[in-house]
């Protein structure tokens, strides 16, 4: 079992209609495994670290199909 499991992350600012800043999201980080998150200026790394610490306030909507970290389901 992983560590750390996001399945289908997605988050939204604003309601149903609006455009994903995190789509789709899959990641999967094991017990000693060191992971590192980069991209481009905007492309969403902090929101989805965000939405994993539970950190996004409303109008932000935060869906995945599972988002678990050591055991615990963090939605």
């Amino acid at each position: 079992m992983s560590l750390l499991q996001i399945n289908n992350l997605n988050v939204r600012f604003g309601d149903t209609d609006a455009v994903p800043v995190v789509d789709g999201l899959d990641l999967a980080v094991d017990a000693g495994e060191i992971l590192a998150i980069v991209g481009e200026s905007g492309s969403g790394k902090s929101v989805t670290m965000m939405a994993l610490m539970g950190l996004i306030d409303a109008p932000g909507r935060i869906t995945a199909d599972s988002l678990t970290f050591d055991g615990t389901d963090m939605l």
